[in-house]
């Protein structure tokens, strides 16, 4: 089974193994949370794309699409959705 992209041309991307890892799994899980987003009814074999997830991540990663900047702003979003999240919740139990 051959890998596309190959390893070693991630690895002249990012930093090392971990790096790889870390990045190319944050991507995919945006790419995973936008494709559940999305009105499954409309969507043609919905089941294949979320297959390719990881995939899609580490052809950015390739492309030079994404860096830990990326990172960075995902992490940033990550956090306000929980604190939305978490204002939700007092509220409701608030109320």
């Amino acid at each position: 089974m051959l890998i596309k992209p190959s390893i070693d041309s991630l690895l002249e991307k990012v930093e090392n193994k971990y790096a790889l890892v870390v990045l190319s799994a944050a991507r995919a899980r945006q790419l995973r949370e936008t494709l559940l987003s999305i009105d499954t009814e409309n969507v043609d074999d919905i089941e294949l794309r979320l297959l390719k997830e990881v995939s899609v991540a580490l052809e950015e990663v390739n492309q030079n699409k994404i860096d830990f900047s990326f990172l960075d702003n995902y992490l940033e979003e990550m956090e306000k959705a929980r604190e939305r999240t978490s204002q939700m919740k007092q509220q409701e139990d608030e109320e």
